[in-house]
């Protein structure tokens, strides 16, 4: 019994995938004059999960540490990078 859950755990860690991603963007101007800007900062994505015969199962979150930064200034507008995000996927390879 102790010599098949041995294997079945070795199997599973063997399957296993993992990605970790770490952007940094440095300083950035929104206009011409440089009087609009959004400092330096960093976001970390990760992802987990099996590879078994054609498929692909994981989890995975974005923005992990939940940074909050500007993507575009535009007179009175502004948008923001995407939060944290959390979610699964599946993925069929043929």
């Amino acid at each position: 019994m102790g010599l098949l859950k041995s294997f079945t755990i070795y199997l599973l860690l063997f399957l296993c995938n993992s990605e970790v991603d770490i952007r940094n963007q440095g300083k950035i101007y929104f206009d011409e004059i440089n009087t609009q800007k959004e400092n330096s900062y960093t976001t970390a994505n990760i992802k987990a999960g099996y590879l078994f015969d054609d498929w692909d199962i994981y989890a995975y979150a974005n923005n992990i540490t939940d940074e909050s930064y500007l993507t575009a200034v535009n007179g009175t507008t502004v948008i923001f990078g995407e939060g944290r995000f959390v979610g699964i996927g599946v993925k069929y390879i043929f």
